[in-house]
Formats: C-alpha cells, sequence, structure tokens
C-alpha cells in the first residue's frame, strides 16, 4: 500500500475514472480495485491520504451508471476503515458524509 500511496496510483485511479473517454467497464475495474484495497486493510489509508470518499460522494453526485456501486463502495470504505481513527481525524464529519451519498447502513459503525 504505501508504495503505491507515495506513487499517487491512487489519486490517480481516481482522476481516470472521471475522464469522459473511458468506458463503462474499465470504470467498473476501477470501481473492483478500490473495493479490492478494502478488502487488504487498505481503507484507512484511501480515506484519509488519497480522500476516497470525498471522491466518491463527488462521482455519486454525479449520477452516472455506478451510483449504486459507489454508495456501496462509500459505506464499504468506511466499514472496513479503523473507524475510532477516522472519526478522530476527521471529527466524525466523514460519517455524515457517507451518511450523505444514501448509504444508510453507517450509524453502526461510528463511535
Amino acid at each position: 500500500m504505501d508504495i503505491y500511496r507515495r506513487a499517487g496510483v491512487f489519486e490517480r485511479l481516481f482522476s481516470l475514472y472521471s475522464s469522459p473517454s473511458l468506458t463503462g467497464g474499465l470504470r467498473k475495474k476501477v470501481l473492483h480495485l478500490v473495493y479490492r484495497v478494502c478488502e487488504i486493510g487498505g481503507s484507512t489509508t484511501l480515506i484519509t491520504r488519497a480522500a476516497a470518499l470525498s471522491w466518491v460522494q463527488g462521482q455519486a453526485a454525479i449520477s452516472d451508471a455506478h451510483s449504486s456501486t459507489l454508495r456501496a463502495l462509500a459505506t464499504e470504505l468506511y466499514r472496513t476503515s479503523s473507524s475510532e481513527w477516522v472519526n478522530r481525524w476527521s471529527g466524525s464529519a466523514l460519517a455524515a458524509a457517507v451518511m450523505s451519498t444514501g448509504a444508510s447502513s453507517v450509524q453502526q459503525w461510528a463511535c
């Protein structure tokens, strides 16, 4: 994770996703990659270092074909992160940000 973070890989992926010429299939691959990072314990890094929740919130607001996937991804990012650390770091603002994307099950993880 640290190598990818230092190289700015996730910021580049987020930027790539926003490209108007990117196909829907490749957008889905980017979302899948972010989900896989959640599975290996990289959620806290994505949230605090790459502003992943802000990016998801912005993309979900656009209402593309992957809006429901983005909302689920926001929940998964928050759920798999170190919630105590993230809430302390953000002043509990990120739990509200995840809920504003339409994810209703975040309250159970908020401290």
